[in-house]
């Protein structure tokens, strides 16, 4: 497997967007409701979605998220087992949250410290820990974009 980072809207093939989200110095992360693990929110951008609307869209879908600053960091592609795909990631600030939506996701969890259970640690895992620093008790952005 290889993921590649570029510069902002690099590539026009993007088929998801990936939020990294905070919420008063903790990363926040979902569960899925067929899953045992942990992931950062995300998926498809639908047909007529740019990239942000997408990660807006599924941030409040996963998370509950509804008044948040959304920023984008970088578009990536991920080539595994000859399957190419890519997609961009977002950073978010959380400032309140919902009611979780009634979609696929079972829960929300704040985090302290990155879990050993990521959903897709080799792809999601990289994303955290290219963007994210512990500073003190709290997670915060390092500012670095591509």
């Amino acid at each position: 497997m290889e993921i590649k980072f570029y510069n902002q809207n690099a590539v026009d093939k993007k088929k998801y967007s990936v939020i990294i989200p905070l919420y008063e110095g903790k990363l926040v992360l979902v569960k899925h409701e067929e899953r045992d693990t942990l992931e950062l929110p995300g998926g498809h951008i639908e047909k007529g979605e740019t990239a942000e609307m997408a990660a807006k869209r599924e941030l409040y879908e996963e998370s509950g998220a509804t008044s948040f600053e959304l920023t984008y960091l970088c578009d990536y592609s991920v080539e595994r087992d000859g399957d190419l795909n890519y997609g961009s990631v977002f950073m978010a600030a959380i400032n309140k949250f919902g009611d979780l939506p009634n979609f696929e996701m079972e829960d929300k969890i704040l985090v302290e410290e990155i879990p050993s259970n990521l959903t897709y640690p080799e792809i999601q895992g990289e994303f955290i820990k290219r963007y994210l620093v512990k500073s003190g008790e709290k997670f915060e952005f390092k500012g670095e974009k591509i």
